[in-house]
């Protein structure tokens, strides 16, 4: 039984971690996972999970330390808000297929980034 961000288990509070395997393993296929993974992590949180919490903090400091400001305003639209590629791209008013090349940009640098 589950009781916000806490569950019971053999008579004893326990905390409910998510299962992504992240295991706060800061690989750059890990924050590009985390990323993806988002909007998800956002929901979590807000139900209580401070697991989830510390995850999106973790998130939020690699794209600020790593990603320019269109890489992150593309993340902030397609895997937090939910729109598609070219709802967003109009939205900064840019074409679909620069963003779609920004969005894969976002590997590669979260790449020769993190090492």
């Amino acid at each position: 039984m589950t009781d916000g961000n806490y569950r019971s288990r053999n008579g004893r509070k326990e905390e409910v971690r998510p299962i992504y395997g992240y295991e706060y393993d800061y690989s750059a296929s890990a924050v590009w996972n985390m990323i993806r993974n988002k909007a998800e992590i956002i929901e979590l949180r807000n139900n209580g999970s401070f697991a989830a919490a510390e995850l999106l903090i973790d998130c939020e400091i690699f794209e600020k330390r790593y990603l320019t400001p269109e890489q992150r305003s593309l993340i902030e639209y397609v895997y937090v808000r939910g729109y598609e590629t070219k709802k967003a791209a109009k939205l900064l008013g840019i074409s679909t297929i620069g963003a779609e090349k920004i969005l894969q940009s976002i590997y590669r640098t979260l790449k020769a980034a993190i090492r």
